[in-house]
């Protein structure tokens, strides 16, 4: 239930017991006179609600979200261009939660920035490059922290199968030196048995600025179906479970141009 009771008014001066009237707009209150009692000012319950779901829709400009400016969501169309939203300072927003969403498919992606040198998740900037996709952010008070997106870690669905070692697997890099960026690219990979459900591959990419993003995901699934998202800074690698169709296919993405390396697969799911 909202809070109500914001102000009392005494010989026409204003006591704010609980909020600085300045951060709402002046239709969010209403004023009760006095009949027998002391007049009142209160804040609309509906008003609490209506704000706690307000959305900007940003096309063709980069934005600075405003301490007072009551937006929680950002739906941000790109197009060809990168779209900056500056988030607000950290310390005067304890507590806020906001969204970003990416609508369109273009090339463009959003950058969230933190205010100066303030950071997200240790990072000054984050972004969202895929269409549909979502990054949420709250702020502590010294850091903006990730609620969900795509540096959370994603829960997969349970493994069904057993882990097997591929005992002598090939040497060196399945692929080397690919140039990938902003485009969905199809790997088959091989040394596994017939009717292997995953594997399991080192994945290095080297060139991505920091904040950048891998995904990779069934082979020619759409992209609600990513089931995985790993992060880059300036070049790394690590092991993931990489599901596989009954070819050994299976797509991955960069949200930056890096050099890829894919290694033989080392173990199985079947």
């Amino acid at each position: 239930m909202a809070q109500e009771l914001v102000t009392t008014e005494r010989a026409g001066a204003v006591d704010t017991k609980a909020q600085d009237l300045g951060a709402f707009p002046t239709d969010a209150f209403e004023f009760t006179p006095p009949s027998g009692s002391e007049p009142s000012l209160r804040l609309k319950a509906p008003w609490r609600w209506q704000a706690s779901y307000k959305a900007s829709i940003i096309s063709s400009t980069n934005y600075t979200v405003l301490d007072n400016d009551f937006f929680t969501h950002f739906i941000v169309s790109c197009a060809a261009s990168d779209r900056t939203i500056t988030l607000p300072t950290v310390a005067d927003n304890k507590g806020r939660i906001l969204s970003f969403c990416k609508s369109d498919s273009g090339v463009g992606e959003i950058v969230i920035d933190g205010e100066g040198s303030e950071t997200i998740n240790g990072f000054t900037t984050v972004r969202v490059g895929l269409q549909y996709q979502e990054v949420t952010v709250i702020s502590t008070g010294t850091e903006w922290m990730i609620l969900s997106g795509p540096l959370q870690p994603v829960a997969l669905e349970p493994s069904l199968g057993t882990w097997h070692d591929i005992a002598s697997p090939a040497s060196g890099w399945h692929i080397s030196g690919y140039g990938l960026g902003a485009a969905w690219y199809t790997i088959t990979s091989t040394g596994q048995p017939s009717g292997a459900k995953k594997i399991k591959v080192f994945i290095y990419a080297v060139g991505a600025y920091a904040g950048g993003y891998l995904y990779y995901r069934p082979y020619g699934s759409g992209a609600a179906a990513i089931v995985a998202r790993g992060l880059l800074v300036w070049g790394g690698g690590a092991q993931c479970e990489v599901p596989i169709d009954s070819s050994g296919r299976w797509d991955i993405y960069s949200s930056a141009a890096v050099t890829l390396n894919v290694a033989y697969p080392c173990s199985y799911l079947i």
